[in-house]
């Protein structure tokens, strides 16, 4: 469903469009992906959603697949010479490598523009409906979760969290800059995940703050579990180079705390999914993100 939602999304209507850029952009979206953060964003709108609110395509689809694109115009710019100089990604060449440079920082600004277009559409479409009707839940819950997503890919979320790993290259970091780029670069997309599904299923407030508890933890976890894999992983199993993060001098677990904080961290990473599950465990729903916090952590558990 989000797959064949993406194309919709990223066809152009506009004549002249120059092809490359569509080929560019959709290289990188459909590259071999896991899609974790618009599937979190679905299963936790089906999770609290009221009767009626989930189906098919649901009203929060367009969002999920919002954040998609941004997730993976980040992935491109990351690989690029000026920042990680990686030349694989999911298994594939690089999107600079396959395209060059420019056409790449283009991509990426195209799908970020394209998210925004794809959620600011449909609040208005949304708002129109609403003119001629009574829906649900209210407009105002569709503009907190782009709100959300924005916020959470700025320069108080991802960007913030990029700048301050860049910084932290070749540099002598602490605990808690450690954490701060792994909750800012990582877990903030995460939690706008999490955080947009519970608002668009019209979720307390309550609800919406135990989420983004769960939401920070699965963050911090999936950081780990990247640290783990940058060391111990194969290349053909995690689609980018073994020691990516050593090469470029990255604030990592292995570099703050050694090969002791490494063996450590496996423990820390096993205390927070089980936090995780106990979390979930008391929803009605809760079936899918359990079995999807087993999967995406069995690699290294």
């Amino acid at each position: 469903m989000i797959n064949d939602s993406l194309r919709d999304l990223t066809k152009f209507s506009a004549p002249g469009t120059p092809e490359i850029i569509h080929e560019a952009m959709t290289y990188s979206l459909f590259s071999p992906g896991k899609r974790l953060r618009p599937v979190i964003m679905l299963a936790v709108y089906d999770m609290l959603g009221t009767e009626g609110l989930s189906g098919t395509e649901p009203v929060v689809l367009p969002f999920a697949c919002a954040l998609e694109m941004i997730h993976v115009y980040s992935l491109i710019h990351d690989d690029l010479p000026s920042l990680d100089n990686d030349d694989l990604r999911r298994g594939l060449p690089a999107n600079h490598i396959k395209f060059g440079e420019a056409i790449a920082i283009l991509a990426g600004d195209a799908l970020l523009n394209r998210a925004y277009e794809t959620m600011s559409k449909a609040c208005l479409e949304y708002a129109l409906e609403s003119l001629n009707m009574s829906v649900f839940p209210p407009i105002v819950k569709f503009l907190e979760a782009m709100e959300t997503i924005s916020q959470a890919a700025g320069v108080e979320g991802m960007i913030g969290g990029q700048v301050a790993d860049i910084c932290a290259e070749n540099k002598v970091v602490d605990e808690d800059m450690l954490v701060y780029i792994q909750i800012h670069k990582t877990s903030k997309l995460f939690e706008a995940a999490f955080k947009a599904g519970a608002c668009m299923a019209h979720a307390s407030q309550a609800s919406v703050n135990k989420m983004l508890k769960i939401a920070r933890r699965f963050g911090m976890a999936f950081q780990i579990r990247d640290d783990l894999l940058d060391i111990t992983g194969n290349q053909d199993e995690i689609g980018k180079p073994v020691g990516s993060d050593q090469k470029n001098h990255k604030a990592t677990l292995f570099t703050v705390y050694g090969e002791e904080g490494m063996a450590n961290s496996k423990l820390g990473l096993a205390v927070l999914c089980s936090e995780i599950r106990s979390m979930l465990k008391t929803e009605k729903k809760s079936e899918f993100l359990l079995d999807l916090v087993d999967d995406v952590f069995s690699d290294v558990l």
